[in-house]
């Protein structure tokens, strides 16, 4: 074997009062994909920055009550027709990897602040915007402590908490309106996945970990998961791996932790990962696969090509017509298939208590899903929860 000796990445004092004193009254804290115990010490710096915190899903500070100053609903804020995605931001200090929301990511590039700074603890380059001027190499929790240490030392009070203000009562009334956006869910039509996963966020326990897989589950979890669900410890797989050994690395996962873990993932990442239903079954902790089935590449359905469908059907959506009933049986798994978000909640409720594998398939359909986040975007557009200050 080789041993490796790991090197702590200690920034000087010099350099933390730099990025002190140069600090503006208000700006923005970005959370990316971090080391999970470095949490602790984030939550430390957001509580003391007092800037809105925009926490993104990979940085396990997007779900449930954790984080201070966090502007929950910051990815649907920034929807161009908004007055908030044009309020003034002076800074932006990121930490760990780039986050998931392209809104996000388009105000970075489009209209940077005057500081823009970047915080992680590897050298490797992912500022595609090009307008980070200030790269900071550091280990994340000796970082965060050391300026939470030199903020409480600092006798200027620079921040503006009225902007923070501003930031949390709006997202606050957003996530007002998402919920009710998303309530209903008549008995006679497929759920929609935005509205389960939304439920999904607000009901999963506290003793289970949630891994989320990519394309539209991630996507749905940053823009609409719910605050108001439990503190959990949450897991993905971003970059060059897409769709493939989503399974397995959620079986991965749960035995890493040595508890129960919650998989949502759709139907083409289930298909790429078929082998892995063994997984399921052997794995020690009772692993519960939630199955968005749209038939199909969801994600996709929201470019402008899915409006040319000759195209964009056997080129695109990877149209299918399979389920995932006999898989399952096949490998001795419990399965459910709920037709509403009510008997989704009943048969999730049933996979928790017999306390062992389940698959939980979701037939919905994909061409519907730009449809209905379209109607949130009017609905927030019309709102008058925004402040014009």
């Amino acid at each position: 074997y080789v041993h490796f000796a790991i090197s702590r990445k200690i920034l000087p004092k010099k350099e933390i009062l730099e990025l002190i004193e140069s600090r503006p009254e208000s700006g923005i804290l970005s959370i990316g994909s971090v080391p999970s115990n470095s949490l602790n010490s984030l939550r430390k710096l957001a509580e003391e920055l007092g800037w809105p915190v925009f926490a993104d899903v990979t940085s396990g500070l997007r779900l449930g009550n954790n984080c201070p100053n966090r502007i929950t609903y910051y990815d649907q804020l920034l929807h161009d027709d908004l007055i908030s995605s044009n309020w003034d931001i002076e800074a932006v200090w990121h930490i760990g990897f780039p986050p998931t929301s392209k809104r996000w990511l388009t105000r970075w590039e489009q209209t940077p602040p005057s500081q823009m700074v970047w915080i992680a603890d590897h050298s490797e380059r992912h500022d595609q915007s090009h307008n980070f001027r200030w790269i900071i190499e550091a280990d994340i929790t000796e970082f965060c402590e050391h300026l939470v240490h030199e903020l409480r030392l600092d006798k200027r009070s620079a921040v503006n908490r009225s902007k923070t203000q501003k930031w949390l009562q709006a997202s606050e009334k957003a996530g007002d309106l998402i919920e009710k956006h998303f309530s209903t869910n008549s008995e006679n039509e497929k759920i929609n996945e935005f509205a389960l996963v939304r439920r999904l966020t607000q009901i999963i326990p506290e003793t289970h970990g949630f891994f989320i897989g990519n394309s539209l589950p991630v996507r749905a979890v940053d823009m609409v998961g719910s605050e108001k669900g439990a503190d959990i410890p949450t897991a993905l797989n971003r970059g060059a791996s897409g769709i493939d050994g989503l399974i397995a690395s959620a079986c991965g996962y749960s035995s890493g932790m040595q508890k129960p873990v919650t998989l949502l993932i759709g139907d083409l990442s289930a298909l790429h990962d078929l082998n892995s239903f063994k997984l399921l079954t052997d794995s020690p902790e009772p692993v519960l696969l939630v199955l968005l089935n749209n038939h199909g590449g969801g994600i996709f359905s929201f470019l402008p090509v899915a409006r040319q469908t000759d195209i964009f059907e056997p080129f695109f959506a990877a149209p299918h017509d399979y389920n995932f009933r006999k898989v399952s049986s096949m490998f001795n798994l419990n399965y459910f298939n709920p037709g509403s978000i009510s008997a989704f909640e009943t048969d999730y409720s049933k996979a928790i208590q017999a306390n062992k594998s389940a698959v939980i398939e979701i037939i919905s359909e994909r061409e519907k899903n730009p449809q209905y986040l379209e109607s949130l975007r009017q609905k927030l557009v019309k709102s008058a929860f925004e402040s014009s200050s």
